[in-house]
């Protein structure tokens, strides 16, 4: 099958992306912004994409006026997040956390462990934290790789 994305809409596009590229696991970012307030949001765009040194991307998109999400605003600010994962108990939680709420807002039952490395904490309940320093080069030397 071969599908010309140019003739047809971001809506049918984003379907079969999401539809053939399966299964897609979810990151579920926090993230601080200027003032202290904690950003929750889910991202099914993501994924490792190294080992040496250790990656992942997150793919963050646009609001529908063309405006950065919150998320993206508070990595550029900050330079830091914290990646966790959903857990099957975390499905509901993290699809209310997916609506578009104002920047103020928290779901404060949601996060109450601390980050290791960040300001930015998780929900306690997430598979896995994986705390993020936006961009920057892997900073061991060679020696440090090799006896890894």
């Amino acid at each position: 099958m071969q599908i010309d994305p140019a003739l047809h809409s971001y809506a049918d596009n984003y379907k079969v992306l999401t539809n053939v590229i399966v299964p897609r696991p979810i990151a579920w970012v926090t993230s601080l912004n200027q003032t202290g307030i904690i950003n929750l949001a889910p991202f099914s765009f993501f994924n490792a994409v190294g080992s040496d040194p250790l990656y992942l991307v997150v793919s963050i998109g646009f609001r529908d006026d063309g405006a950065p999400k919150d998320t993206a605003k508070n990595i550029e600010v900050s330079g830091e997040f914290v990646v966790n994962l959903v857990t099957e108990d975390l499905l509901s939680a993290m699809n209310v956390s997916a609506a578009d709420f104002p920047p103020a807002f928290l779901l404060v039952s949601l996060i109450s462990a601390s980050s290791i490395l960040l300001f930015a904490r998780l929900p306690p309940d997430a598979g896995a934290e994986m705390a993020q320093r936006k961009g920057g080069a892997d900073d061991r030397d060679d020696a440090d790789r090799k006896a890894a």
